[in-house]
Formats: C-alpha cells, sequence, structure tokens
C-alpha cells in the first residue's frame, strides 16, 4: 500500500510495543489532525487518545462489528471530535457543483486511462451528471449487474465523456 499509492506512514496493527512506539512518534513528529477509521472497535478508541488535541476521528465503516469505546476525556480535555463520513451524502451535501465535477473528472481520466483504480468492466447503466442523484438512489439494486457510469459532458459517448 505505501508504494502503489505513495504513502509514507501506513499501519498494520498487532498491540505490540513496536507498533505503540513507531505509531506515537509518527504522530508526535507529523501531529496529524485526522485520523481516518473503518474499524471501529477498542482499536479506535486505543489510536484517537494518542492523537494530538484538536484533532478529529473520521468513521468510515464497522469492519470490526464491534462498538466503538472511548474515553470521554479526549472530548472534554482535548478538544476532539468524531465524524462520521458517508460518500453519497458529502457528494449530495457537501460538494459544490465545481467540486463533483472535479471529482467526477478523477474517476473519468482513470477510466479513459484504463481503469486502474475504478475500472471499466460490466458497466450496468449510464446516466447524465444531472442524474447523480437517481443513480446514488439506484445504487444497490444495479451495483449487482456491474458500474455505473455518470456522464460529465452531456454528449452521451461513454468512452471519452463518461465516469
Amino acid at each position: 500500500m505505501k508504494k502503489e499509492i505513495g504513502l509514507d506512514n501506513v499501519f498494520w496493527h498487532d498491540n505490540s510495543e513496536d507498533f505503540w512506539k513507531r505509531f506515537s512518534t509518527v504522530v508526535e513528529d507529523l501531529k496529524p489532525k485526522f485520523l481516518v477509521d473503518v474499524c471501529g472497535s477498542d482499536w479506535s478508541g486505543l489510536l484517537f487518545e494518542r492523537m494530538p488535541a484538536y484533532s478529529v476521528m473520521i468513521l468510515l465503516g464497522d469492519l470490526a462489528n464491534q462498538k466503538l469505546r472511548l474515553n470521554t476525556t479526549e472530548f472534554f480535555m482535548h478538544n476532539k471530535l468524531i465524524r462520521g463520513f458517508n460518500l453519497e451524502h458529502y457528494v449530495r451535501e457537501e460538494l459544490t457543483e465545481e467540486r463533483k465535477k472535479f471529482f467526477f473528472k478523477i474517476i473519468q481520466d482513470d477510466i479513459n486511462s484504463g481503469g486502474e483504480f475504478f475500472g471499466n468492466k460490466n458497466i450496468a447503466k449510464e446516466f447524465k451528471l444531472s442524474e447523480w442523484q437517481t443513480a446514488f438512489d439506484q445504487v444497490e439494486q444495479i451495483q449487482k449487474k456491474g458500474r455505473i457510469l455518470l456522464d460529465i459532458g452531456g454528449s452521451g459517448n461513454v468512452k471519452e465523456q463518461s465516469v
């Protein structure tokens, strides 16, 4: 993952003394503001406790299928926050139209260059960009059949204009 995505600090937790030393050193050196968590477990709370004051934990999932356990002191003594993240809500509610176009252009460029990250196989349905909300509403039923493309150019040319 470090090489493929170009990340400098990727940790795989093993609860060893070495892990906590490495994690604490990186937190002390970089003073990160965000902790992105996909597990939601005791581990999430332990990592969150080691984050600097005023940091934010963004929850993306519940892979551990466990209750999230946190030390409440982190909130009132260190002013930390927790925020959920849902991509559908983010695109619908938080992105400006300009940022939506940029977001979809990144996906389009990837697909047009071979689809290394998003792929271009098994396209089930195409929507115009203005229909993106309808596309999101139908994701669960369509995703089993294949990918959904959003035409950001309005030309209907899937190869050059869709994501």
